[in-house]
């Protein structure tokens, strides 16, 4: 999941192509992570992006109306949350269309701004400006810019695991798994720890060590993306990371799940060494007398197995490790001895 610096990297890629740019029209594919999608086609055509900035795991496109928006008097801001594989993407309007992708923000310089969000854990929402304050209301405070004694004053005397507050986007916005771990693991915090237990020497060190690993993590982000990809708000290192995943979407690509495995093999489009050895194998087990399930078949009547079954001086010679009817031949002379 993006967490604050990857987040923070979009946000920069973004500012040096959105800014300024008008959004002309808009089309929606699937809405089910969009709070209310007629009001995103009604109120964003005729607006300008003004400024993109982030809040935790938010990215904010301030907006401003032109004469031809509707309810121009309202100042309004564009949210957008990635979840887990959500992607902001400035393309032409000519480029194909990615898989998964289920917005599209015509600008007016000719390009798109698209969204593409595999599982949909994403978020879209429009705020009002009345309204910000209290969309901020819900979230903690940033952790870059929180002092060292507020820092300590939200988890002091917490009766919570250290890293589930750390996690808490009520208490600091942004922190992540990753981050939280690393943070702890510098500090040498057990992450199961009640915050209570801390001492204030652990809060300052903790303190110290979520500032540097984001700060430190922002810095890599940023390099790694521009050595990637050009940073021109058209992709990010989130992009650049989950550039698999686009590949496996050609045609050609290699199966990406077992049910499409399943699928292809049933149709025959699935062929390779797998596949034979697995015809192999299946070959040998039947040969051995096992079905596809790998179960024992049942003896054909007159087999040598089934007629050992049935013979009782070889289930008696078995069972004594000697040879066959042997001790069945010793228990009748035992037999016939008690009798005379």
């Amino acid at each position: 999941m993006p967490e604050l610096p990857e987040v923070e990297t979009v946000v920069r890629g973004l500012r040096e192509a959105l800014p300024g740019r008008g959004i002309v029209s808009v089309r929606l594919g699937k809405t089910d992570f969009i709070e209310d999608p007629a009001a995103l086609g009604e109120l964003l055509p005729g607006r300008r992006i003004e400024a993109v900035e982030r809040i935790g795991k938010f990215i904010r496109m301030k907006l401003t109306a032109g004469a031809e928006a509707r309810s121009a008097d309202v100042a309004l801001n564009l949210m957008v949350h990635l979840g887990m594989t959500g992607r902001l993407l400035v393309r032409p309007a000519s480029e194909a269309i990615a898989p998964h992708t289920h917005g599209f923000f015509e600008l007016d310089d000719g390009r798109e701004l698209r969204y593409t969000d595999i599982r949909r854990f994403g978020q879209i929402r429009l705020v009002a400006e009345a309204a910000l304050e209290g969309f901020y209301g819900q979230l903690g405070r940033e952790p870059l810019e929180v002092s060292r004694e507020e820092f300590a004053s939200r988890l002091r005397g917490r009766r919570a695991r250290i890293k589930a507050l750390l996690l808490d986007q009520g208490v600091f916005r942004g922190i992540g798994n990753i981050y939280a771990d690393e943070s702890l693991w510098r500090s040498r915090i057990h992450p199961a720890r009640l915050a209570e237990t801390l001492s204030a020497a652990e809060l300052s060190g903790l303190w110290r060590a979520v500032q540097s690993v984001l700060r430190t993590a922002m810095g890599i982000r940023e390099a790694t993306s521009r050595v990637i990809v050009p940073m021109t708000g058209l992709e990010s290192l989130a992009t650049a990371a989950a550039r698999p995943l686009r590949a496996r979407s050609s045609p050609d690509a290699a199966v990406t799940s077992v049910r499409t495995a399943k699928r292809r093999l049933a149709s025959g489009a699935l062929e390779g060494p797998g596949l034979r050895q697995r015809t192999s194998a299946a070959k040998r087990a039947a040969a051995r007398g096992y079905g596809s399930g790998l179960r024992r078949r049942p003896q054909e009547k007159g087999s040598r197995a089934g007629n050992a079954s049935r013979d009782p001086a070889g289930d008696s010679g078995a069972s004594d490790g000697g040879r066959p009817g042997e001790r069945g031949d010793r228990g009748r002379c035992a037999g016939a001895a008690r009798r005379g």
